[in-house]
């Protein structure tokens, strides 16, 4: 049997004296000292859920049975305040602990610790299988000291070969697209050299924008000179009146999309122009109409 530190206080009763029949003043009733009661260990995995948030481990929890497992268990810890790195997996490892009582050989599999910032905003980590302690603390780490507040762990397989990939969701304090992009050397600065992450994507909008706003998807980096790249290019869509711009730089190739009038149907040989000036192998520019429509859609689109 599990012996625990933790306890609850039970509420005082006042008992209340009976059939007196005296007409002396009773006594005062007599009331119960509080008293301390060991909580009971959770025997399901939803008692450890009401277990996780009676004793302030998280602020709720949700545990489950991964499906179609034996023995994963999938667990969401959130706080209204995301605490420390050193907390939050302090939080991870007694779930861990006590579904080990409940499951026989349980094992973490899909884990997230977070929280919802504004009530809109999720902040944390996501991972689709347990990862081991390394790249948990490497992930719990990055999100508590960069822009990248979130950051989700997935396995996919592109052709033959599978990839632990975790991506950061990147939010940016910047005035207009010109400063989105000089935040490039700087997020991808935040990236994870540590075995079982093969690679990292940012996503990056600004702090208060829609990712349709603007967006910078990038699939690889840091890579020298492409703050440069980014620059110009925000550079000439603000100088044009683009807007709504959606950057890719993939691994096969880089493209970009945004919004601008009639009079800009030149600029998309510019801008593919000095995108390929960077040596890049591919590159597409399509910048769409406001009021696109049927055939005439598009204010110009290149790709090379």
């Amino acid at each position: 049997m599990r012996v625990r530190s933790l306890s609850i206080p039970i509420v005082a009763l006042t008992l209340l004296a009976a059939g007196c029949t005296s007409e002396t003043a009773p006594d005062p009733a007599p009331t119960a000292e509080p008293t301390e009661t060991p909580l009971s260990d959770p025997t399901t995995l939803a008692e450890l859920q009401t277990y996780v948030q009676d004793t302030g481990i998280a602020d709720t929890g949700i545990i489950a049975m991964t499906p179609g497992s034996a023995t994963g268990v999938d667990v969401q810890l959130m706080w209204d305040e995301l605490p420390s790195p050193d907390e939050q997996l302090a939080a991870l490892s007694a779930v861990e602990g006590e579904a080990a009582g409940i499951v026989d050989d349980a094992e973490l599999n899909a884990i997230a610790l977070g929280s919802i910032a504004g009530a809109s905003v999720f902040a944390g980590i996501i991972t689709d299988e347990n990862p081991g302690p390394e790249v948990l603390r490497a992930m719990v780490d990055t999100t508590a000291d960069s822009p990248c507040a979130t950051a989700t762990l997935s396995h996919e397989t592109y052709g033959d070969a599978p990839e632990a990939r975790v991506t950061l969701d990147c939010r940016v304090e910047a005035a207009d697209l010109i400063e989105l992009a000089e935040s490039y050397d700087a997020v991808t600065a935040t990236r994870f050299d540590v075995d079982g992450v093969d690679n990292t994507v940012w996503e990056v909008s600004v702090d208060g924008w829609t990712t349709s706003d603007a967006f910078l998807r990038l699939d690889m980096g840091p890579i020298e000179g492409r703050q440069d790249l980014l620059v110009d290019l925000a550079t000439m869509a603000e100088e044009h009146g683009v807007t709504r711009i959606q950057v890719t730089d993939g691994v096969t190739g880089f493209g970009l999309h945004g919004t601008a009038d009639a009079a800009q149907s030149e600029l998309c040989a510019a801008m593919r122009d000095r995108i390929m000036a960077d040596g890049m192998a591919h590159a597409g520019v399509y910048l769409q109409l406001p009021e696109a429509d049927g055939d005439d859609a598009w204010a110009c689109y290149l790709t090379e």
